[in-house]
C-alpha cells in the first residue's frame, strides 16, 4: 500500500472550499452519454488506512425500483474534472444497475461492513484491488461490534463530519468537514480547533488514520496528536497559511487529475485505465491492453464493435485528462482500426 502523502498535521489552507464531503455530497452523477445515473451520496473511507475505498451514489429511476439504490464502486470508476460541479463516470444508467447496492439502514448508520459477494462484484478480476477490500474487512465478531468502544473499520465520511475531537483528555475542537482527495484516494478532516486548546484560532487538517473513532455517532473523536504537536504547528504555518501564498503553492489540487502532463512514464494513468475497464461489464471481458509509449497511451486489443471499441477509448480518455490516447483496438467485423 502507497504511503499516505498528506499523513502529517498541518495548518489548513484558505482553499478548502469545494473539496468536503459536505460540498461533494449531492453533487450529480453523469455517465458515458452525459445522462445523469445518480446523485452522489457519500464516500466510504477506511478509518484505519486513511483511504477513500468506495463511493456510493443513489441511483436515477432504475428500472421497477420505487426507491433510489444505493449503489457502491470504487474511486476509480468516478472522477471529478478540477473547477466543475459533478462527477463523470463510464457507466450507462443502464449498465448501473448491474452494481452492488448497499442497505439504506447500513448507510445510515455509517458503519459499512462489505459481504464477500460485494468484494467480488467490486474487484472483479483486478486482484491488487480485491486485496485492498479484503484487508479493510473489519474482523470483530458480533459480540465485539456490540461494546461501545468498538471502532468500525469502513465508515461514511459523513458521518465523520460533526465530531468532537479530543487529544490527550482535552477537548481540542470540532471536525466540521472531512476532506476527499480523489486522485490521491485520501481522506482527511477539518478541525476547527479551539483557541484555548491550540493556544491560537486555526483549522488544522488531520490524517484519518490518526484518528480513533468509535460507533457512536454522538461520541467524541480521539487523536494521537498531542497538544504541543498543534501548538507548534499552528505557530510555524499559522502565517503562512494566512498569506495564502506558500501554502498555496505546497496544496495539493482538487479533486480530478491534472490538466496535462508531458510524462513519458505513465504508470499511474495506465493503473487508472486498467481499473476503469474493469468496473465495466462489457470491457471487463474483453481482452484490451494500455501501454505508454512517447508520452501517449496506446490501446490494444479486439472489441466485438464499433460501439465498444469508442466506449473502450472514451473511459480511457475521460480517466487520464490531459494524456494523448490512442486507440489501435481492431473491432472483429472487419472495420478500420481507430485512432
Amino acid at each position: 500500500m502507497k504511503p499516505n502523502p498528506m499523513a502529517k498535521l498541518q495548518v489548513a489552507p484558505p482553499n478548502t472550499s469545494g473539496r468536503g464531503i459536505k460540498e461533494l455530497s449531492g453533487q450529480p452523477v453523469r455517465g458515458a452519454n452525459g445522462e445523469q445515473v445518480g446523485t452522489l451520496k457519500d464516500f466510504i473511507v477506511d478509518t484505519k488506512t486513511g483511504r477513500v475505498v468506495l463511493a456510493v451514489v443513489a441511483s436515477s429511476n432504475e428500472p421497477g425500483a420505487t426507491n433510489a439504490a444505493l449503489r457502491i464502486l470504487p474511486i476509480s470508476g468516478i472522477e471529478q474534472k478540477s473547477g466543475s460541479v459533478g462527477f463523470t463516470t463510464p457507466l450507462e444508467k443502464s449498465e448501473w444497475s448491474k452494481l452492488p447496492a448497499i442497505d439504506a439502514q447500513d448507510f445510515q448508520s455509517g458503519i459499512i461492513n462489505l459481504t464477500v459477494d460485494q468484494r467480488r462484484q467490486l474487484s472483479g478480476s483486478n486482484r491488487q484491488r480485491a486485496e485492498e477490500l479484503e484487508a479493510s474487512v473489519d474482523s470483530a465478531t458480533e459480540s465485539e461490534r456490540a461494546r461501545s468502544n468498538y471502532r468500525p473499520r469502513l465508515m461514511g465520511a459523513s458521518k465523520i463530519a460533526g465530531r468532537s475531537v479530543r487529544a490527550g483528555g482535552q477537548d481540542a475542537g470540532q471536525i466540521t468537514n472531512v476532506m476527499i482527495q480523489l486522485d490521491r484516494g485520501m481522506a482527511m478532516v477539518v478541525l476547527n480547533a479551539k483557541a484555548d486548546f491550540a493556544g491560537m484560532e486555526r483549522t488544522f487538517l488531520v490524517p484519518l488514520d490518526r484518528l480513533q473513532i468509535l460507533q457512536g455517532q454522538t461520541d467524541p473523536v480521539t487523536t494521537d496528536f498531542t497538544r504541543a504537536e498543534f501548538h507548534q504547528v499552528g505557530s510555524q504555518q499559522g502565517n503562512v497559511a494566512k498569506t495564502g501564498s506558500k501554502t498555496d503553492e505546497k496544496q495539493p489540487a482538487p479533486t480530478g487529475r491534472t490538466e496535462a502532463t508531458t510524462r513519458t512514464d505513465l504508470q499511474s494513468e495506465i493503473r487508472a485505465v486498467r481499473e476503469v475497464w474493469e468496473v465495466h461489464p462489457e470491457l471487463a471481458k474483453l481482452n484490451l491492453s494500455v501501454t505508454a509509449e512517447n508520452g501517449k497511451l496506446m490501446l490494444r486489443g479486439k472489441a466485438p464493435n464499433t460501439e465498444l471499441s469508442d466506449r473502450a477509448k472514451s473511459t480511457a480518455a475521460m480517466a487520464t485528462r490531459g494524456v494523448e490516447v490512442v486507440s489501435q483496438i481492431t473491432v472483429e467485423s472487419g472495420s478500420k482500426n481507430r485512432e
